[in-house]
């Protein structure tokens, strides 16, 4: 179709390039018609400019022929990049601000403003009332799904599952696909981040038909990221790695579908194809678009950070950390960053710094994650998520707060059990074993004894669930740890605080 567009506007003498306006009621509809099919074909959901200068060219000869209507229909098409909302914010210009043209608009404009919230609130407010107003059901789940989709960037997780919930239930009365396939997206992420694992599971699989049917590409890639995700989330490698194959094959530079399969590949422990998925994560990050504030803003970017930092934690090697700080300092100084995508920055920089042993970058960064607590996190980028609690308790191990840390590694070890999160699980139990034996290593004897045997059993879930799993280089790591305990006192003192005999004669 790109191609068929292309050749029309050619014949006529239309460039393909530039913003000037286009010429006749004919080369309008070729470019917003070319713009439409770029969209469909695309690799990831935000537009590139390119896909913002046919639809502005288009809307621009409406605006000056007059045709309010036209122009509107082109504005309230489904612009999906941040710069959407410039176009948007003109055609508001044209209707009454109650109308129902309005509330398309509004509609349009919530995802593009989702940096500023209160300001994206305000619009979907306005859009949902007019929807229901007109009675437009089409235009509530749209509306709804932005609204979500904004709340879920944000970390309001709760009001995303409300929307999400609200305009499934529309789904069986409305034939709209690409809402669907987002919502559903969406409300497997939340679910995924809150706990809920088999709920995010049927979400997912619910999402592979709308997806197909919106004939758009980055739904179909987006809906083999999901299921990915929860194959990897209970330790299905062989299913992960399909859905993976699946997507890749559609995109082959998918940044999310890349990053999960470089780290499912050193969880299990090949280390070279890991290595390979990597260098092509960073190679699609290096070729897209230009490195604007606005596209460093987006979840892609931050991919490579985070996965760089979880597969230093893997293997216990600092590598390549220079590129994935610089990116995620970036990324967390953004002016038009959204939370989910500074948390998602900010648990790369959290785990470099327990792996460097920085005691005040930890403090710095457990401020900001704390909130986090209870779920798993960063959920944007999606996907590739760690249990909240693990990470707030390495920070405060790395900080010296170590009743603090305890009560951290508790709660993630209680929240995986409960969601099913068995990789995660058996990294918790790891974590929190390892840093019982570096508290034993400065308590006392007493203590000693009590935390190697917390750490025994805390490492013999760890290997069971490893063993189990094929995690080799986890359950290489366990193996040493092992051997470290059983190198530390097995009874309890005579005498308190580790005093020898000869200690208590003298006293």
């Amino acid at each position: 179709h790109q191609v068929l567009f292309q050749q029309g506007l050619k014949a006529k003498g239309v460039a393909l390039t530039g913003m000037a306006p286009a010429g006749d009621v004919e080369a309008a509809e070729l470019l917003f018609g070319l713009g439409q099919a770029h969209e469909g074909t695309q690799e990831r959901l935000w537009s590139g400019p390119e896909v913002f200068a046919y639809f502005h060219r288009a809307f621009d000869y409406y605006v000056e022929a007059g045709d309010v209507g036209r122009a509107v229909d082109i504005a309230a098409h489904h612009i999906s990049s941040n710069i959407g909302g410039e176009l948007i914010t003109k055609a508001l210009e044209l209707v009454p601000p109650d109308s129902h043209d309005a509330g398309r608009l509004l509609s349009r404009c919530i995802m593009p403003l989702r940096a500023d919230y209160e300001r994206a609130q305000e619009a979907f407010h306005r859009a949902l009332s007019i929807a229901q107003q007109e009675q437009d059901l089409d235009l509530e789940m749209i509306t709804l799904v932005a609204g979500a989709c904004v709340n879920f960037v944000q970390c309001h997780f709760q009001e995303s599952l409300y929307q999400n919930l609200r305009a499934i239930e529309l789904a069986d009365r409305v034939d709209h696909p690409v809402s669907e396939a987002h919502a559903r997206y969406d409300l497997m992420h939340v679910l995924y981040a809150m706990g809920d694992l088999e709920s995010a599971a049927s979400h997912a699989t619910a999402m592979l038909s709308p997806a197909e049917r919106s004939g758009i590409r980055a739904w179909q890639t987006s809906a083999m990221e999901a299921n990915e995700n929860v194959a990897s989330a209970k330790g299905d490698w062989k299913a992960a790695r399909e859905f993976t194959q699946r997507g890749l094959a559609v995109d082959p530079r998918h940044t999310i579908l890349l990053g999960s399969r470089a780290l499912l590949e050193y969880q299990v422990g090949d280390f070279d194809a890991g290595e390979a998925y990597l260098e092509r994560l960073l190679e699609s990050i290096h070729r897209s678009e230009p490195s604007t504030p606005v596209t460093m803003a987006t979840p892609w970017y931050a991919i490579p950070a985070m996965v760089i930092s979880v597969v230093g934690h893997i293997t216990g090697v600092a590598a390549r950390f220079d590129v994935a700080e610089a990116i995620a300092q970036r990324t967390v100084t953004s002016p038009y960053v959204q939370l989910g995508v500074q948390n998602s920055a900010r648990m790369s920089l959290a785990l470099m710094a327990v792996q460097r042993g920085d005691a005040v970058a930890a403090g710095e960064l457990y401020a900001p994650l704390v909130s986090m607590r209870g779920t798993m996190f960063p959920q944007c980028p999606w996907g590739l998520a760690l249990a909240a609690d693990r990470i707030l308790g390495l920070l405060s191990q790395t900080m010296g707060q170590l009743d603090q840390m305890m009560a951290h590694f508790e709660d993630a070890l209680a929240f995986c059990r409960k969601a099913g999160y068995r990789p995660e699980l058996a990294w918790s139990y790891h974590d929190y074993a390892e840093a019982l034996l570096q508290r034993a290593s400065t308590s006392s004897a007493r203590t000693v004894s009590g935390d190697r045997e917390k750490a025994m059993s805390l490492l013999d879930e760890a290997f069971s669930i490893s063993t189990e799993l094929g995690m080799r280089p986890l359950m290489e790591r366990v193996a040493v740890l092992q051997r470290q305990v059983e190198s530390l006192p097995t009874k309890t003192p005579a005498y308190p605080d580790g005093l020898t005999q000869r200690e208590v004669e003298v006293l």
